[in-house]
């Protein structure tokens, strides 16, 4: 016999970038899930199964005057942040790339713009370039 357990966490965000400087990256699982009714979908072999079941409310924040309609306004809000820092993340990669395919053209002509590549690195401060020839930010 096999055994799912579901943990009643939506997915989580992407995982942050090694070595970004800010923080890491989601723990893993996303929100908590609302209280309410849910359903579940086995595929195996071409056969489907689907079992209904519902969440209840914790009594213990229940007794705290908390309801089902606080909770699911909280995980609505939850998934929003979620998706606005996977979002977030995905420009900051971008970015860093674009700046670092700048860094590498500039700083193959370029020696200040190397020395700023590598200092930028080293103390993550913007340093612009003060070669004439060059007005590229170092990366």
């Amino acid at each position: 016999m096999n055994r799912f357990v579901w943990d009643l966490r939506y997915p989580g965000g992407p995982a942050g970038g090694g070595g970004d400087m800010e923080g890491g990256g989601f723990g893993g699982g996303g929100p908590l899930v609302a209280p309410g009714a849910y359903q579940a979908r086995l595929t195996a072999g071409g056969v489907t199964k689907t079992e209904s079941f519902t969440v209840k409310i914790d009594p213990r924040i229940a007794k705290d005057g908390i309801t089902v309609a606080d909770l699911a306004e909280q995980t609505k809000f939850a998934l929003k942040v979620r998706d606005a820092l996977a979002e977030a993340r995905q420009l900051s990669q971008r970015v860093r790339q674009a700046l670092g395919r700048e860094a590498r053209r500039c700083g193959r002509s370029c020696r200040a713009c190397a020395a700023a590549a590598r200092h930028r690195r080293a103390a993550r401060t913007k340093i612009r370039c003060s070669s004439t020839r060059c007005r590229t930010w170092g990366v």
